[in-house]
């Protein structure tokens, strides 16, 4: 079990890294997001996953995607690819990079607050793989969907583990805008 502003902060900065690797992965298009309580795994087939880790607790990033043409699509506006027909690999690349993305920038906010955390590099895995999730001592989570240009596009979702209560000091959570700016933004290779 987590605190609940723990919990609250964690929401706040998933969403809040959700729309910002989204925003720069590809910038000029509408984006939308909404929160829910569960997925319907049928709709994504596929999932990256990567984890944040520290002595107290893992939490389990993952975006849940399908190969169909929303994603080709959005795979080929980041890459600039002018309607060039996209292969898995590079399609799995540019996924990886937004995962990357979400969870680096995930990772530096929750800093903030957890000194000395580790990070993953981003897997791809069917969509059964979830199934196990629960084997890890879920105590939180939360879930979105994103929507490209007005199709839905992926599926969101973080998995907070920890098998003891966590007590986290949350007084460096509020950093002033100016800290914040000075950390820099990740870039897209």
């Amino acid at each position: 079990m987590a605190d609940n502003e723990f919990e609250r902060f964690l929401k706040n900065e998933f969403i809040k890294c959700l729309k910002q690797s989204m925003n720069e992965s590809v910038a000029d298009a509408n984006w939308d997001y909404r929160e829910n309580r569960e997925l319907k795994h049928e709709s994504y087939p596929k999932i990256i996953l990567l984890t944040v880790s520290s002595h107290l607790f893992r939490i389990v990033l993952i975006l849940h995607f399908s190969y169909n043409e929303t994603c080709h699509k959005f795979v080929a506006a980041g890459l600039k690819s002018g309607g060039e027909k996209l292969g898995k690999d590079k399609i799995h690349d540019y996924l990886k990079e937004v995962g990357n993305s979400l969870c680096g920038g995930f990772k530096r906010n929750l800093g903030n607050v957890v000194p000395s955390l580790g990070m993953s590099t981003p897997n791809i895995l069917d969509d059964y793989c979830l199934s196990y999730i629960e084997e890890l001592d879920v105590i939180d989570k939360h879930t979105a969907t994103v929507s490209f240009n007005g199709q839905e596009l992926f599926g969101a979702s973080y998995y907070l583990c920890a098998a003891e209560k966590i007590q986290v000091d949350m007084s460096n959570a509020r950093l002033s805008e100016e800290t914040q700016s000075e950390a820099g933004e990740l870039e897209f290779f």
